[in-house]
This record gives structure tokens, C-alpha cells and sequence, in this order.
């Protein structure tokens, strides 16, 4: 909404032709120097801007509803969260495959470390892997 005021509050132009020449609907809600000022207008917070000429005493003031202002900025929070949060669950299941991958070899080998240690020689541990686990198991192996 878009409107001007004179000296007197009384709306010199507005978009509703009706509403030119009579007061505005809150004289306390209207700021009237060159300020930038949140309000609740009908129950809806609002952004009430003023900018006040000192060459006509008029006062050119706008009033914007906050939620349409910030209608993009929340949906941008979030879409933000919606992929930060498909992120997180990427990220835990990723790290829970990781982390089965590296502790079933170990588990695999404290099984066979136990059978070997009630007397069971006949074990063998699989060494498919190149990496510090599968040196262990080949050295367990010929331990054995």
C-alpha cells in the first residue's frame, strides 16, 4: 500500500480514490519522520516506511505486510534445512557403512582369536584386504 499525507494526516493521494481527503486510519501508527518501522496493522505485523518532505510538509509513506517480504527468505530456510537435513542422514548412513566396513574384519578376527585361544589351531582368517586388517589376519594366519 502506497499513500501520501499532509501536515494534517489527511490522505492527499492514495490508489483508492475514496480514501483521498480523509484522515489516515491511525495517526499513532504512522511515523512521521523519514523512518523505516515495524507495526501491527489488523492484526498483521507490517513494515510502515516514511519519508517526509520539508518542501511540501507531505509525508510519502508506504506499508508492506512482513510475511510478503519475507515470504522467499522462509522458503529458502527451508528448502536450507530440508537439504542440510538429507545431507546429515547421507552423511550418518555413509559413516555407519564406513564404519560396519572397517569393524567386521576386527570382529571377525577376535572371534578367531578366541577359538584359538580354547585350543581350536584349525582357523584361518580370509585376507582379501590389501590394508593394515589384512596384514593382520596374514600374520595371525601363519601365526597359527
Amino acid at each position: 500500500m502506497l499513500f501520501i499525507t499532509n501536515k494534517l494526516g489527511q490522505i492527499v493521494y492514495h490508489n483508492d480514490k475514496n480514501l483521498i481527503g480523509k484522515s489516515t486510519w491511525e495517526s499513532s501508527a504512522l511515523p512521521m519522520e523519514n523512518v523505516t518501522v515495524v507495526r501491527e496493522v489488523n492484526h498483521s505485523r507490517m513494515l510502515v516506511s516514511a519519508n517526509h518532505s520539508i518542501y511540501t510538509d507531505w509525508t510519502f509513506v508506504t506499508i508492506n505486510p512482513i510475511k510478503e517480504l519475507t515470504k522467499e527468505t522462509i522458503w529458502i530456510r527451508n528448502v536450507t534445512l530440508a537439504i542440510f537435513s538429507i545431507c546429515l542422514i547421507i552423511v550418518v548412513i555413509v559413516s555407519a557403512i564406513v564404519s560396519q566396513t572397517v569393524t567386521s574384519p576386527i570382529r571377525t578376527l577376535q572371534r578367531l582369536m578366541g577359538k584359538v585361544e580354547k585350543g581350536n589351531f584349525d582357523v584361518s582368517f580370509p585376507t582379501r584386504q590389501k590394508d593394515e586388517i589384512g596384514e593382520l589376519g596374514y600374520s595371525f594366519n601363519h601365526m597359527v
